[in-house]
């Protein structure tokens, strides 16, 4: 597990969603190497700057990475602009979900990241579509990705649950946790630098539960 802030949980886990949804590392690293200094501070869950300092580094570097994309897009490159407005959206992502709900600026970010993500489907010409679901004398609103050869192919529907089966669910699993079935304890930690040597570890089964890589 790769921690950039090892004492945050919540900015870590930011900065992993958006890795793992496309985020460059050499962009993201830019937009959080301004924040490390701040994340050390003991006080930094409670202080709303620092969490605005965060929603602000991410903002930047969205509609920077967007700027390119439109650069991209006006000058014919369409893929290349397409790429470049996911990258966009991701980071869009990133700040917003750490926005306050007073914010207007949470507003402003989630819109900023639809604008992208469409901007991303029609430039990359992606199998991707609006559609309704049917749920409970309602519909749900979804996005279906279509497999892309033709003909019918096994459906994954991926949606978010319901509070109560949520809460259910998190009550199963911290039972388990509370009685020791359960342990998350990393069990090695390897630097950075050494990354290759963790990969290598893990390959060869050495390792235990949780491996973390600490900057």
């Amino acid at each position: 597990m790769f921690e950039y802030f090892p004492s945050q949980y919540s900015w870590n886990l930011g900065v992993l969603m958006a890795a793992q949804l496309g985020g460059e590392l050499t962009e993201i690293d830019a937009a959080c190497r301004p924040l490390r200094a701040l994340a050390e501070r003991a006080d930094v869950k409670l202080d709303p700057q620092a969490q605005a300092a965060w929603v602000d580094a991410w903002d930047a570097l969205a509609r920077r990475v967007e700027d390119l994309a439109r650069r991209d897009e006006q000058a014919g490159h369409a893929r290349s602009a397409g790429r470049k407005y996911r990258r966009a959206c991701v980071y869009y992502f990133t700040a917003e979900r750490m926005a306050s709900h007073r914010s207007p600026q949470k507003r402003a970010l989630y819109d900023a990241m639809t604008r992208c993500f469409h901007r991303f489907v029609a430039l990359r010409a992606e199998p991707l579509e609006h559609v309704d679901l049917p749920y409970e004398g309602t519909t749900l609103p979804a996005l279906l990705y279509r497999a892309p050869q033709p003909g019918p192919r096994p459906a994954m529907i991926h949606y978010a649950t319901p509070r109560p089966h949520m809460l259910a669910m998190a009550k199963e699993l911290f039972d388990l946790v509370l009685a020791g079935k359960i342990k998350s304890e990393p069990r090695q930690t390897y630097a950075l630098a050494d990354a290759a040597e963790a990969h290598r570890a893990l390959e060869s089964r050495q390792t235990v539960g949780a491996t973390v890589l600490v900057p």
